[in-house]
């Protein structure tokens, strides 16, 4: 019986030492982040809350910055020095931060992490976007529902995914003690009517949901279209099928633009006055 105790007290221990080892730890988070920049926040955090007494104690403190972003860590040795300022000042502590390798245990809770992430992506960029929805990349141009739209559209389509990946990110979050609101990440969602949608999504929690913004258009001849009517204007862009001068007509004309009736590369031009404007053909 007492051997059993002994057996169950290790297993609880190195259960319990990942834990142990957390505590004796700093973490603090930098999203989207370079190592460079992770030094910095690090550096800034000895400068902080470092005082003489560690500087006399050559105290070293570990800091990991979390890059929930990225799914990424770094970890540093940060300790303090005493930097004389001149005109009687008093001296400053300054904190020094040294890259440290950071703890397998850490690495395998981003490893984890980055894994729902990629799974996540592969759910998003599975959906097209139904024509139903929007009938065409140029419904776009100075659209002022298309973007609610969709973000209504993939909040339903991936309602599940969506409070599954907050939560693992929640875990992630407590564990560490950062926050976890509001991580961006851009996915290529296609459009059923040709072309595709690059979004910038970011997960909140309470309630979990994805918050849409679209940054890129793209159409079914890979033109780049434009968010908003200003930008159409000498615009240059290819017609690979006969119908492509219509459909871009049929967005276009409304803000007195249009393109010549032929496929090959063309430039968008403003409607003419009189009889003779294309824009009434």
């Amino acid at each position: 019986m007492k051997k059993a105790v002994n057996v169950i007290s290790i297993l609880l221990l190195s259960c319990l030492w990942p834990l142990t080892g957390l505590a004796k730890e700093v973490f603090k988070e930098c999203n989207a982040c370079s190592v460079s920049e992770r030094k910095g926040v690090a550096t800034g955090w000895g400068t902080s809350n470092l005082t003489y007494q560690d500087v006399v104690n050559n105290t070293v403190q570990k800091v990991t910055i979390i890059d929930l972003a990225e799914r990424e860590a770094s970890t540093f040795n940060v300790s303090a020095k005493l930097v004389q300022l001149p005109n009687g000042y008093p001296n400053a502590i300054v904190g020094e931060a040294i890259e440290a390798s950071t703890s397998v245990f850490v690495k395998q809770e981003m490893s984890k992490l980055d894994a729902a992430f990629v799974s996540f992506k592969d759910d998003v960029q599975s959906k097209s976007i139904p024509s139903e929805l929007i009938p065409d990349a140029w419904q776009f141009v100075n659209c002022a529902y298309c973007e609610n739209d969709l973000s209504d559209y993939l909040n339903a389509q991936l309602r599940y995914q969506t409070e599954t990946l907050a939560r693992q990110i929640l875990t992630v979050g407590n564990l560490f003690g950062i926050s976890t609101t509001g991580l961006p990440n851009k996915y290529k969602v296609p459009l059923e009517s040709g072309g595709y949608v690059v979004i910038e999504a970011k997960l909140y929690n309470e309630p979990s949901e994805l918050r849409i913004e679209v940054k890129k258009v793209v159409d079914s001849d890979n033109n780049s279209v434009p968010l908003v009517s200003t930008n159409l204007r000498n615009l240059v862009i290819s017609l690979k099928t006969a119908n492509s001068a219509a459909n871009v007509n049929s967005y276009i004309n409304v803000f007195k633009f249009y393109v010549p009736m032929r496929t090959g590369t063309v430039v968008i031009r403003d409607c003419l006055p009189g009889d003779h404007d294309p824009c009434k053909q």
